[in-house]
């Protein structure tokens, strides 16, 4: 029983390493596409203040530029939204087998149990016909030893 018990144990410390595993990995392919992202928005930026810087009097059109962020804006939101499904996924998985590990450590443990009190039961049953048998055989001896005295 104690080793089923630390079995369940040790389920419930792998499945909850397993998930903690899968968010930090999900947190940090997130982390990275976003900033991937910025250092992209940070070369536009640049970019458009070089234009302005060189020639101020001009006015420039940066809708270009506009379409690529977009662009890449959407790049990220794609990204991060498949990241948080593998993760959802990766999640649901855990959890499952989780519950089915430990629903069969449950069904082990409660065999056992079941065993157990039939082999006690048994016992007490062959004890108790045991006790009988002798206290028969000095109650005979008992009514002999009366029998005798009288």
């Amino acid at each position: 029983m104690k080793i089923k018990r630390r079995n369940q144990k040790n389920v419930d410390r792998h499945c909850t390493q397993m998930l903690t595993d899968a968010e930090r990995l999900a947190e940090k392919k997130s982390i990275s596409k976003i900033e991937a992202y910025k250092k992209i928005e940070k070369h536009v930026y640049r970019r458009i203040e070089k234009e302005r810087a060189a020639d101020p009097e001009r006015t420039i059109n940066h809708e270009s530029y506009e379409d690529d962020l977009d662009t890449k804006i959407l790049e990220l939101q794609s990204d991060l939204l498949e990241i948080e499904m593998k993760l959802v996924d990766a999640l649901f998985s855990s959890s499952k087998l989780f519950v089915s590990r430990v629903l069969a450590i449950i069904e082990e443990m409660k065999t056992l149990n079941q065993d157990y009190i039939a082999n006690v039961t048994n016992e007490v049953i062959q004890f108790n016909e045991k006790f009988r048998e002798a206290a028969l055989i000095e109650w005979e001896k008992f009514q002999a030893y009366a029998i005798s005295i009288e």
